[in-house]
């Protein structure tokens, strides 16, 4: 996708199949209505303009501009506007109109567009901008209003947002506390710079979030140009984690993954705060936010405890497990307890706790991590093997229940993977052997190779995904 600002609060987007225009003001009518002449050069005469279609988001002449539609080709383009707007274009021979108020939905091409919430002086919108898996949102003509933060249920990747703070729009304050609640990736200033009476200095936005970019007027980007590195991965700054038995094994793996992926975490750890620290010591030497927290999740108290320590996390990652090998027939209560409460109630719990924060903000990732067992049950591991399916078979429930919230839960289901608890079975070459050849792979994996799926479900490439198990086992499952 290709992006051009025009001025004021004017963007062309471009695929290779379709082309849009947001607010296009391509003449000096403003001037000739009130006296306020352009001081940006007219980037494309109104008679050269090709488009699919064109989105006024309100009826003020620098976003429906009378000049500039009398110029177009108005039998050929389609003009999608809030009804307020509707008469003017009329009277302009727009003979293809659509009515586009808040709430409302459409296709052009390769965009799918909706109408969100705007205010202003006059009826007004906004624009959700979907294409090429990417989500932008246009705020328009706005003044503040703590409806907008709503908008960061969508996911932007891009947000452009007016900052001059005049004329029923929010200043670069304002605009500032927006980006910081709705956490795009990239955050465009937009209507400075047209009119001397009518402009901020884009600095004062962007110098005050670590997000923002500044448009050259009439230079067309690449959006990969806009979003940078973190457009180009599974970022997560701003984001605080929690990953359950993270101080060794597959959980330390997804820990340090999910730090490089700029998130704040939460280390914790059933009691070797050494291990935990050494884990925390490597996050901090990548720049990254880290804390431990020690709780023994077999008892209700260690979760009640771990979640009162970990605060109110955006992530909650459920690794952490009990695991004792033992024929069925020789299984004592405590292990069976000792699994049971550590390897589901303890999942239950701390997700009892973090979700109320995660439906506040209308933003959360859960991740349970399960077992190749779900599927192919160890015969000397009963219990285990049952707490993982049941564990599954409750963040598929929740899926459909926290979907509305903009929550998604998933499970990841490593197979062999080679960490401490498995070191000593896999002493033995014979068995290692023979666990190696039930391996589509034929080969171990690594406790990173669980980390990246992870990252993956955490992030916002990720979001569509809920209520899935994922094996990441080799094929020994199949």
């Amino acid at each position: 996708m290709k992006l051009r600002w025009i001025g004021q609060n004017g963007y062309i987007l471009r695929t290779q199949n379709t082309t849009i225009i947001i607010d296009p003001y391509l003449s000096d009518s403003v001037n000739r209505v009130a006296g306020r002449p352009r001081l940006l050069n007219v980037p494309v005469a109104p008679a050269d303009v090709e488009a699919d279609g064109i989105i006024c988001t309100h009826n003020h002449l620098d976003h429906l501009d009378v000049d500039t539609i009398a110029a177009m080709d108005r039998d050929r383009i389609t003009f999608y506007a809030p009804k307020d707007c509707m008469e003017t274009l009329q009277e302009l021979g727009a003979r293809n109109r659509v009515c586009f108020d808040t709430g409302d939905q459409v296709r052009i091409g390769d965009f799918c567009l909706e109408a969100v919430f705007a205010d202003h002086t006059v009826p007004a919108i906004g624009v959700i901008v979907r294409a090429e898996g990417r989500t932008l949102w246009f705020t328009g003509d706005t003044l503040y209003h703590e409806k907008l933060e709503e908008m960061k249920e969508y996911g932007i990747d891009c947000m452009f947002v007016c900052i001059n703070g005049k004329l029923g729009n929010m200043n670069a304050e304002e605009a500032v506390r927006l980006d910081r609640a709705v956490r795009p990736l990239t955050a465009v200033p937009a209507h400075y710079g047209m009119f001397a009476s009518n402009t901020e200095d884009p600095h004062k936005f962007t110098g005050q979030v670590s997000n923002g970019f500044i448009m050259e007027f009439d230079r067309e980007y690449e959006l990969s140009e806009l979003l940078g590195r973190e457009g180009a991965c599974m970022d997560l700054s701003g984001r605080r984690a929690l990953v359950t038995g993270s101080s060794r094994g597959i959980g330390s793996a997804v820990a340090l993954e999910l730090a490089r992926a700029g998130a704040d975490v939460v280390v914790h750890c059933a009691g070797n705060m050494k291990m935990a620290e050494e884990v925390c010591g490597e996050i901090r030497a990548m720049g990254g936010q880290c804390t431990v927290v020690q709780a023994d999740l077999r008892t209700p108290e260690g979760a009640a405890r771990l979640i009162a320590k970990a605060g109110h996390p955006d992530i909650l990652v459920l690794n952490a497990s009990v695991q004792y090998r033992r024929p069925w027939d020789q299984i004592t209560p405590d292990e069976f307890y000792d699994q049971i409460n550590c390897n589901l109630l303890s999942s239950l719990l701390l997700m009892q706790q973090a979700v109320p924060a995660m439906k506040e903000q209308h933003w959360g990732r859960i991740v349970t991590i399960g077992s190749v067992q779900e599927e192919k049950p160890h015969p000397d591991m009963l219990v285990y093997a049952s707490s993982k399916a049941a564990q599954t078979l409750m963040a598929k429930s929740l899926a459909a229940q926290l979907a509305p919230f903009g929550i998604t839960v998933n499970n990841v289901a490593p197979g062999v993977i080679c960490t401490d608890r498995n070191k000593e079975a896999l002493s033995d070459p014979v068995y290692a052997r023979a666990v190696a050849d039930s391996i589509p792979m034929k080969f171990y994996g690594e406790k990173e190779d669980c980390a990246g799926i992870v990252r993956l479900l955490c992030s916002r490439e990720g979001r569509y995904i809920t209520g899935q198990s994922i094996f990441v086992d080799g094929g020994k499952s199949l």
